[in-house]
C-alpha cells in the first residue's frame, strides 16, 4: 500500500495554481510551514507501523495543483491526503472540514469521513462537514484509477489560540496521530491491508519460500509443501493465542479484551457523570453518520452523544462494517447513559464507551465485529456477552 501526503502551499511564488500561502495566524505563522510539519509527522508515524508514505515536497517549494496529484499517480498511490489550513475575513469562524471531488468515488467518500472524524478527534473543533469542490488538487483526471484522494482543512489558522496550540509539538503530535490513524483504518477498511487470514491464503497460493528468515522464525525448511507451511504457521499462532497475542486477523471469542488489561488501565477512570447541565455536556458531539444505526431506546438522542474520539473510532468501525458485510450497518445501542444504568465506574457517563453489534442483528458477526473494533483503532475492546461488543476510548 502506498499513501501521499500533500503539505499544501510552499515556496514564495504561485506555481501552478498552487500559492506560496494562504492562511496566517495572527502573530505571523504560516500555513505552509506548519502543514509541512504536519504531513512529515504523520509520514513518520504510518511508516513506522509499515506503510510506505511519501511526501509531495519534503521542503520550502511550490509544486502546481496537477504536479502534485502526479506524485500520487506516478507512485500508484491508494490514498492522496492535501493537508491545509483555513482562515476566514473576519477571523471568527473555527472548525474542521474535508474536501473531495464531485466526481469522487465511494472509496473517497469514505477515506474522506474518516480523515474528518480523525482529525475532529484531535482537534475538538466544529465540525465542518465533508464537502464537495473540483480543487485542482484532486480532480480524478490528474489521479490513477485506484487513488483516493481529500483535501483535509485542519482548522483556522487565524485564531489566535489555535496559532497558539500549533506551537506545541505535542498538539501536532496528536493532528499527526489521528491523521495516520484515520488512513491506516481507511487502508485495512478497503482491504488493501492484508489480515491474518488473507495472509495465510495467500502463503498457501505460493510454490516455495525462500531459503532465509521463514526457517529462523518458523522452524521449518523450504520445502514448498503448502500444508506443512500452512500447519506450521497456525501452530504459531495458536502459541500465540494462548500466550494472549491478538493477531489482525482473529475473531474475538466471548469475553476477549483487547488489549488485555481493564478498561481502567487502558483508557483511564471516569472523571464525573455527565449530565446535560454541566458545562462538560458541550464537549460531547452528536454523531449523525447515516451509516450507523443508533437504538436511541430513551428517544433523548443520548445514544448519539459521545466525545469526539469515540465518534471517530465508530465512523471507522461503520466503513469496516459496511465493507466487510453487504447491506450490513454498524448498530450502537448504547453510549452516552443519562439514565444511570450503569456502574458508577462506567465510562458510558463520559461518552467515552458504546456498546455495539450490526444492523440486521446477527450474534454470528460479534466476533469479527470485535476484531473489525480493534482495528478501527478503538483504545479497549470486549466481547462482552452474546449481545454486543463493549468499545471505549481514551480522553
Amino acid at each position: 500500500m502506498q499513501v501521499v501526503l500533500d503539505p499544501g502551499h510552499g515556496g514564495t511564488k504561485p506555481v501552478g495554481g498552487s500559492s506560496p500561502n494562504n492562511a496566517i495566524g495572527p502573530t505571523g505563522l504560516l500555513e505552509k510551514t506548519v502543514t509541512l510539519e504536519i504531513a512529515q509527522l504523520t509520514r513518520d508515524v504510518l511508516v513506522s507501523i509499515g506503510v510506505s508514505c511519501d511526501l509531495t515536497r519534503d521542503s520550502d517549494v511550490n509544486l502546481g495543483l496537477a504536479d502534485r496529484a502526479h506524485v500520487a499517480r506516478d507512485g500508484g498511490a491508494d490514498a492522496f491526503v492535501s493537508i491545509h489550513f483555513n482562515g476566514s475575513q473576519n477571523h471568527d469562524a473555527q472548525g474542521t472540514e474535508t474536501w473531495i471531488h464531485p466526481r469522487a468515488s465511494t472509496e473517497t467518500r469514505s477515506l474522506a469521513s474518516l480523515v474528518q472524524g480523525g482529525v475532529l478527534s484531535a482537534t475538538g473543533y466544529r465540525d465542518r462537514g465533508v464537502k464537495e469542490a473540483a480543487f485542482g488538487v484532486l480532480n480524478p483526471a490528474d489521479h490513477a484509477r485506484k487513488t483516493t484522494a481529500c483535501l483535509v482543512e485542519i482548522s483556522f489558522l487565524d485564531i489566535a489560540s489555535e496559532e497558539q496550540r500549533l506551537s506545541s509539538g505535542s498538539y501536532k503530535a496528536s493532528v499527526a496521530q489521528a491523521l495516520a490513524q484515520s488512513i491506516y483504518g481507511w487502508l485495512i477498511a478497503s482491504g488493501r491491508i492484508p489480515t491474518f487470514s488473507t495472509s495465510l491464503e495467500a502463503l498457501n497460493r505460493m510454490p516455495e519460500f525462500p531459503e532465509d528468515g521463514f526457517e529462523m522464525l518458523n522452524g521449518v525448511s523450504s520445502t514448498g509443501d503448502p500444508e506443512l507451511q500452512s500447519e506450521v504457521l497456525l501452530r504459531n499462532a495458536e502459541s500465540c493465542r494462548e500466550a494472549g497475542v491478538f493477531f489482525a486477523g482473529d475473531d474475538l471469542s466471548l469475553g476477549q479484551k483487547v488489549p488485555n488489561a481493564s478498561e481502567t488501565s487502558t483508557c483511564g477512570a471516569i472523571t464525573k457523570k455527565i449530565k446535560r447541565t454541566d458545562p462538560e455536556f458541550a464537549n460531547l458531539v452528536d454523531n449523525d453518520n447515516a451509516d450507523i444505526v443508533f437504538k436511541d431506546e430513551e428517544g433523548t438522542g443520548a445514544d448519539r452523544m459521545m466525545t469526539s474520539k469515540l465518534k471517530a473510532g465508530l465512523d471507522n468501525l461503520a466503513v469496516a462494517v459496511a465493507a466487510e458485510w453487504a447491506g450490513c450497518k454498524l448498530r450502537v445501542t448504547e453510549a452516552w447513559d443519562e439514565d444511570n444504568e450503569h456502574a458508577g465506574n462506567s465510562l458510558h457517563y463520559e461518552g467515552r464507551a458504546a456498546d455495539v453489534t450490526t444492523s440486521p442483528v446477527d450474534a454470528s458477526k460479534l466476533g469479527r465485529l470485535g476484531r473489525l473494533a480493534v482495528e478501527a483503532g478503538l483504545d479497549w475492546v470486549w466481547y462482552e456477552n452474546a449481545a454486543h461488543i463493549h468499545v471505549s476510548v481514551k480522553k
